[in-house]
């Protein structure tokens, strides 16, 4: 966006607010809903765009429903968001690009690297992937984001490096579905990533949250030091709730797993 000459500012000052939504629970969603039209009774002048997940899920019925909304703006390709507000300037109300987000794909070339971090100082986020297919019955997130679409793995790895290069000392791998990076191309690559950025210099740590039991195989992730793991299991031992919630791994079929690797 910065580009294509647009530049941050505070509500106040600002032509387009956009409004971050989350579509996943229903509090979250009516915060999505309440926030959008507050800004628009605040700021009844200003064009509000309402963008991620709330607007991928529901945008088109949303055009119809709701007067207040400027603009609405999918998910699936964040890089898009300046077409999306000349679309916008020229009277369209809804605007889902066709194309994927091309962030899983890029070489990153060094004119489209990063300028701007949302996070502490030395720290940083890296997606490695965008999707889910587990389908699981209580979760909207193959419905928001679709199936699982894996980055190469040489290409986060070079993107971890350049980030190390600029003075990154802390890599935080961030998906939808984590543990089954690389699934989708024929392979599950999530340990070998690890592995090899733990052997990258200048790295202290990889924050990697998961909460998907398949990763766990037999200390490869332990013998890696400078990985820190932050595994939340949850082995339930009711079979029958696991069954409601479509998970493919009953609770004693998950301790078996573990012992077996």
């Amino acid at each position: 966006m910065k580009k294509k000459g647009w530049e941050y500012s505070s509500a106040e000052d600002s032509d387009i607010i956009i409004v971050n939504t989350c579509g996943f629970i229903k509090p979250a969603k009516e915060e999505s809903i309440n926030t959008t039209l507050e800004f628009k009774k605040e700021y009844p002048d200003k064009k509000i765009i309402m963008a991620g997940c709330l607007a991928q899920r529901y945008g088109e019925s949303f055009a119809e429903s709701f007067s207040e909304l400027d603009g609405i703006f999918g998910n699936k390709n964040p890089e898009a968001a300046s077409a999306a507000f000349d679309y916008f300037e020229k009277g369209g109300k809804v605007y889902f690009p066709e194309e994927e987000n091309p962030v899983l794909d890029s070489e990153f070339p060094e004119a489209d690297k990063r300028t701007d971090y949302l996070s502490f100082p030395g720290s940083t986020y890296v997606k490695i992937a965008e999707g889910c297919n587990n389908n699981c019955s209580y979760c909207a997130i193959p419905l928001i984001k679709g199936p699982l679409k894996s980055r190469k793995k040489d290409k986060v790895l070079d993107e971890i490096k350049t980030l190390l290069n600029d003075g990154f000392f802390e890599i935080n791998l961030i998906a939808q579905d984590l543990a089954s990076f690389g699934a989708d191309n024929g392979r599950n690559e999530l340990i070998p990533l690890l592995e090899d950025i733990s052997k990258l210099e200048g790295i202290s740590g990889s924050g990697c949250s998961i909460c998907i039991l398949t990763v766990l195989i037999s200390g490869l992730l332990i013998s890696a030091e400078k990985i820190k793991e932050s595994f939340l299991i949850l082995i339930f031992r009711f079979s029958m709730l696991l069954k409601k919630y479509s998970r493919r791994w009953a609770g004693q079929a998950a301790v078996q797993y573990i012992l077996n690797n």
